[in-house]
């Protein structure tokens, strides 16, 4: 099995090309624009969309070995990415939201396990619900982005409409 970051920098870059394709990503000056590389001022994901949100997404893969604990490691990722601080996310403060990114297509390698969406949906709700909404609140997190890599669609959930189970905002093919 590959190890977890070629599994997550696979699915930012499957991830990139459907909001591309779909003219999500905003071009502006003075903005970086990232997808997969992450460092100390910058998360898994940033971007300007269409719609004037800077957004900041963190990728985790159900993939990998260590795939129990990639949902625990994600609001470890939020709080750490709700503090870091680069031009963009000054520029951008009042329309900066926090997401995260995760495979919707089941684990190639095995027949047993569940989806990435199931899997992370399932593990999100053994957290309280009031709970996970002030995590959201805390870190200003807005968005749960479910890709697949498999049929080539980017699924957008609000964060608590993703926990409870409900419809997409949007879907991007």
């Amino acid at each position: 099995m590959a190890n977890y970051i070629t599994y997550e920098l696979d699915l930012i870059k499957t991830f990139e090309s459907i909001l591309k394709r779909n003219g999500i990503i905003k071009a502006c000056k003075n903005v970086t624009t990232n997808f997969g590389n992450n460092t100390k001022e910058l998360a898994d994901i940033e971007f300007l969309s269409i719609e004037d949100e800077y957004l900041i997404i963190e990728a985790k893969s159900h993939f990998s070995k260590d795939r129990h604990n990639t949902y625990h490691k994600l609001f470890g990722e939020l709080l750490k990415e709700a503090s870091k601080v680069n031009n963009a996310r000054k520029r951008y403060k009042n329309q900066m939201y926090l997401g995260v990114l995760i495979p919707e297509d089941k684990v190639p390698t095995s027949k047993r396990l569940r989806n990435g969406y199931d899997f992370y949906k399932d593990n999100f709700n053994n957290i309280e619900e009031k709970t996970f909404k002030k995590f959201g609140l805390l870190v200003n997190a807005k968005y749960v982005f479910v890709c697949s890599e498999v049929n080539s669609t980017v699924k957008v959930y609000s964060w608590m409409d993703f926990y409870k189970g409900r419809s997409p905002l949007k879907i991007y093919g």
